[in-house]
């Protein structure tokens, strides 16, 4: 079983909004380190990786066997993982002296 299109890409959608946040804050860092003021967002690269199914599981023949001659089918699920990564390209400026961020 995997999600459906709709879950995935409101998934990715969520993926990229905390890509973007967590790319702020490295971005402020190191900004406040180097004494530097963020400027406007000059360019904005987005890598997400397509998101496989799910792999196949492998089953042991005799334990096959054992659950076809059983009663009960089982359904084994697995995660489905979202993965994405936003580069940012910030302009900035020196702080002006005596200022601090």
């Amino acid at each position: 079983f995997t999600a459906s299109d709709k879950a995935l890409q409101q998934a990715r959608l969520q993926v990229l909004s905390e890509a973007v946040k967590d790319a702020q804050a490295q971005a402020g860092a190191v900004f406040n380190t180097l004494k530097l003021t963020p400027g406007k967002i000059i360019d904005i690269n987005i890598n997400s990786a397509d998101n496989p199914s799910p792999s196949p599981l492998v089953f042991n023949v005799a334990a096959d066997k054992a659950v076809a001659l059983s009663a009960i089918t089982p359904i084994i699920g697995s995660p489905q993982t979202i993965k994405a990564s936003v580069s940012l390209d910030i302009g900035y400026s020196p702080v002006p002296a005596g200022l601090s961020i």
